[in-house]
């Protein structure tokens, strides 16, 4: 009985961890396409690639703000002195004009569910998770 047991909390284990890692695929397409109709417009996540008119984001997690060698940043951005983490970048798409006062970018996104799929994709684009 007892190997029964431990058996069934190995597959029990395995599915969780297979239906967790599907989710999270899930996740990370979701804010690709979001990130595409979204944010692609002014951003790219190529490392390595060029700025558009927002600078590129990959590598942005964990990235210390305004540090993309090739973008123009505003004076406001490059005096803010942010790390970017999923909390911060959460906070910036939520009201950028409130993280950072006198930045450019206009473009924000209301929706929690949506700055989470997002995130998730742009932190699998940074290699964090």
């Amino acid at each position: 009985m007892r190997v029964l047991t431990r058996s069934c909390f190995v597959l029990a284990a395995v599915v969780a961890s297979g239906i967790a890692h599907a989710r999270a695929a899930d996740s990370i397409a979701k804010g690709e396409q979001l990130f595409k109709a979204r944010c692609k417009v002014c951003h790219t996540v190529d490392p390595g690639g060029p700025s558009g008119l927002g600078p590129n984001l990959a590598g942005v997690v964990g990235r210390k703000s305004g540090s993309v060698p090739d973008f123009h940043y505003s004076e406001a951005f490059q005096k803010s002195n942010i790390k970017w983490s999923l909390k911060t970048l959460d906070i910036y798409l939520a009201a950028p004009a409130k993280l950072i006062p006198g930045n450019r970018m206009t473009a924000f996104v209301p929706k929690k569910g949506e700055r989470k799929a997002i995130l998730t994709y742009l932190a699998a684009e940074s290699g964090t998770r």
